[in-house]
């Protein structure tokens, strides 16, 4: 009920909470941009070793984030995936022809028999 409120309210610009959630990531990418547009107007040697280091730490956090996002989505395919595989019933063979047919590692699709 508050979801609905809040992602119907002015402030919110009509934005749905995923598009909410989105925008602090999206903010983080734009930290190194500034650092290195400060960097250029920079002259003092030490701060301009500051601002290289801090640009260096901040993109291996993004780098990080990024990683773990793209991690959280492979889990969350893996686990969709896994609800969609059904077990199988291992079938009992009475018929002597599938018992002779030997399915190891073939390529092509072919088996071979025995």
């Amino acid at each position: 009920m508050y979801i609905k409120w809040a992602e119907t309210h002015k402030q919110s610009n009509k934005m749905r909470l995923n598009d909410m959630l989105v925008k602090p990531h999206q903010r983080l990418t734009k930290y190194p941009l500034l650092l290195k547009a400060i960097l250029k107007h920079t002259q003092q040697p030490s701060v301009r070793d500051t601002l290289t280091q801090t640009i260096a730490v901040v993109e291996r956090f993004i780098g990080d984030i990024n990683t773990w996002m793209r991690r959280r989505e492979e889990r969350k395919e893996l686990l969709l995936l896994s609800a969609r595989i059904q077990a199988y019933d291992v079938v009992e063979s009475g018929n002597e022809e599938v018992e002779r047919v030997s399915v190891t590692g073939r390529r092509g699709g072919e088996c071979e028999r025995e």
